[in-house]
C-alpha cells in the first residue's frame, strides 16, 4: 500500500513538473529573432542588410532549417532560409523590404524611412545614372518636383563631383533615361525631370521660383 501511495504520488509530481515545464523554443522564431535583432542594429547605424549578407553573416542552424521544411527532405538555401524565416517573424511590424532586380535588402521603419531605404538600395547596385534617373522620376510623379543634381552628393547617395557629372552624361545617352530632361533656371542652375511625369513649361517655371523666386519673395 505505501508502495503504491508513494508510487502515485511521484507519478502526481512528476506530471506536475512536466506541465510547469516550459516549452521548447521554436528554432525557426528563435532564428527569425537573430534576424530581426541584426536588421535593426544596421538600420540604426544608418545601413541596409541584404538577403546576401545575412545568410552570410547569420547562418540558419541546423534545427532551424529542418524546421523551415516541414518534415520534407528539400532544405532550403542559407538566403531562401532568412527570406522565409523574417517573413515568420514575430514582432516584426517595423522591418521592411526593399526588393530589387538582384537582391533584397530589409530595414527598419524605427530608425530608417521607406523613402530613404529606397535610395540606399538604389547606391548599392552601383548604377549612377539609373540611380538619379530613377530618384528624378519619382521627384516628377510624387511631388510633382524638377530635381537639384546637386543634391545627389549629399547622403545617402554621396556622388563626387567627377562621377555626377559622368552620370549626368550618361544619362543624356542611354536608352533607358530618354525621358530625363534637363532644363535651367535664370540664375544658370540646372534641373532634371522626367517629362513621363513633368511638363516642360511646369518644370522650367518650378526650377526658377525655386531658384530665384523663392529668394526674391521670402
Amino acid at each position: 500500500m505505501k508502495s503504491a501511495i508513494s508510487t502515485s504520488g511521484a507519478g502526481t509530481a512528476g506530471a506536475s513538473a512536466a506541465a510547469e515545464a516550459p516549452a521548447a523554443p521554436n528554432p525557426v522564431q528563435a532564428y527569425s529573432r537573430l534576424l530581426t535583432d541584426a536588421v535593426r542594429r544596421k538600420s540604426l547605424s544608418g545601413r541596409l542588410a541584404s538577403r546576401s549578407a545575412l545568410a552570410r553573416e547569420c547562418p540558419a542552424p541546423p534545427e532551424a532549417l529542418e524546421a523551415l521544411t516541414g518534415g520534407g527532405n528539400q532544405v532550403p538555401g542559407a538566403q531562401a532560409a532568412v527570406e522565409l524565416s523574417l517573413s515568420l517573424a514575430a514582432d516584426s511590424e517595423d522591418i521592411r523590404l526593399v526588393r530589387r532586380k538582384a537582391e533584397l535588402w530589409y530595414f527598419s521603419s524605427r530608425s530608417m524611412t521607406d523613402a530613404y531605404a529606397l535610395h540606399l538600395a538604389r547606391s548599392e547596385e552601383g548604377d549612377k545614372a539609373l540611380l538619379i534617373a530613377e530618384t528624378v522620376r519619382d521627384e516628377s510623379k510624387i511631388y510633382p518636383r524638377p530635381t537639384d543634381p546637386r543634391c545627389f552628393s549629399d547622403p545617402p547617395f554621396r556622388i563626387g563631383t567627377g562621377e555626377l557629372e559622368a552620370a549626368l552624361a550618361e544619362i543624356r545617352q542611354r536608352p533607358d533615361t530618354t525621358d530625363i530632361c534637363f532644363c535651367t533656371a535664370s540664375n544658370g542652375a540646372v534641373y532634371l525631370y522626367s517629362r513621363d511625369f513633368l511638363g516642360e513649361r511646369l518644370a522650367e517655371s518650378l526650377a526658377e521660383w525655386i531658384e530665384v523666386g523663392q529668394k526674391e519673395n521670402p
